[in-house]
């Protein structure tokens, strides 16, 4: 008998795409319509994917980037811990010097791969060489200004100047249109063997509108158009045969009908109180979703 040698054969292009809060409830909807159906029909598929705790999408990119649990990459939360800070004036952790250990994208350039990202989660000034970082102005900042330090600035700029007109700042669609153009050029021009990209339009529709509306639908349908395109690119770059795509959801959602604010019932207690017209804490809660971090003043035995 003639014996047989297997063969792997492994591929030089990785495509992640980030599909924010793309979970089992939309998945039947999702897997008939055609691009993502020709994925499925070719590659593996599964639906019951379990997410790291708590499910945020800072923290699930980041485990998806380092490939351990939260607890080992330290990134636990969206934010950093700013007690009274409104939330839309709240620092996120944006930058890749928060990550306590090596990122896919590190290992890659360590190994002579080039890397690409936009609008991925944590990958500020990180040693992605082309990257848009997912990155926000916040009080006197300056947008443009911010995303130049923090990302890679003539990619940056060039990215801006051929596509920046699609874009109204993080409105939807406009966004996620934005980071698909972005994709397609880098794919077509610098054909590099790792993209990652995040697209966040239906997570604000399910924010916005509840996860079971109509807008939800029509943004699954504009999802699919985006990953055709993309599939699209990549036959055009030529690299069709040697390239991957890996599209997964980070997190679902539910419906929110009443929201619980716990700090309230500190304040009760006067752990949380003013003192010389300034706001203290001795305990404090920081919330994220369904769930919450209770903070306590360390050495405040009597708080605890």
């Amino acid at each position: 008998m003639k014996s047989i040698k297997a063969q792997t054969v492994m591929a030089k292009h990785l495509i992640v795409i980030s599909y924010d809060a793309f979970s089992e409830d939309h998945w039947a909807l999702a897997s008939r319509l055609p691009n993502l159906a020709e994925l499925i029909k070719n590659g593996a598929h599964s639906h019951k994917l379990k997410s790291v705790y708590p499910t945020l999408t800072y923290v699930v990119h980041t485990t998806i980037a380092t490939g351990v649990y939260p607890d080992k990459h330290g990134i636990h939360h969206n934010n950093p811990f700013q007690p009274f800070i409104k939330e839309e004036e709240q620092n996120w952790f944006w930058f890749r010097n928060a990550i306590k250990v090596p990122t896919i994208y590190d290992v890659a350039r360590e190994h002579k791969m080039s890397t690409a990202g936009i609008l991925w989660p944590v990958s500020g000034k990180s040693s992605i060489q082309y990257n848009i970082p997912e990155i926000r102005a916040i009080k006197n900042e300056n947008q443009a200004l911010k995303i130049l330090k923090s990302g890679s600035p003539l990619y940056c700029v060039d990215m801006e100047l051929k596509y920046g007109r699609i874009r109204k700042g993080i409105e939807q669609p406009y966004l996620d249109d934005f980071t698909t153009k972005c994709a397609i050029d880098t794919i077509k021009r610098k054909k590099p063997n790792l993209l990652m990209m995040h697209l966040i339009d239906l997570d604000d529709a399910k924010h916005a509108y509840g996860t079971d509306s109509d807008e939800v639908k029509q943004v699954i349908t504009r999802m699919d158009k985006r990953v055709g395109d993309i599939m699209q690119a990549v036959d055009e770059a030529g690299i069709k045969d040697d390239t991957i795509f890996l599209i997964l959801g980070d997190h679902g959602q539910f419906n929110v009908r009443y929201k619980v604010h716990l700090n309230n019932l500190l304040q009760e207690k006067g752990l949380i109180y003013e003192e010389n017209g300034e706001m203290k804490w001795r305990a404090y809660f920081q919330c994220g979703g369904g769930a919450a971090y209770l903070h306590i003043r360390q050495g405040d035995e009597e708080a605890e």
